[in-house]
């Protein structure tokens, strides 16, 4: 019950989420835009492989190295996310 509670408010927030940024992008400039794209990828990347690869490394249904290679996969997607987020700090913090 509390895990769909918890979805049910993360996936609000998400929805809050997009139609603010529906309405920053059109005021904001190329730079702005180019950082807006910076925090969309990692939120995409979570959406798209993290949470499910997540999900099915929590369940333990597969075998170890399957297990391994899930645990490698979401690692390298939070070095990406990590590098996009970095270079969105850095183009806000030059503006």
């Amino acid at each position: 019950m509390t895990g769909e509670i918890l979805a049910a408010g993360g996936g609000f927030l998400l929805a809050v989420l997009w139609f603010d940024l529906m309405f920053d992008v059109q005021a904001l400039r190329a730079p702005r835009v180019a950082s807006a794209l910076l925090l969309g990828v990692p939120i995409a990347l979570a959406l798209a492989r993290v949470f499910p690869q997540a999900r099915r490394l929590a369940a333990r249904a597969d075998p170890p190295a399957e297990q391994s290679r899930l645990a490698r996969g979401i690692a390298w997607a939070h070095v990406a996310c990590f590098a996009a987020l970095a270079a969105f700090l850095a183009i806000q913090l030059a503006s």
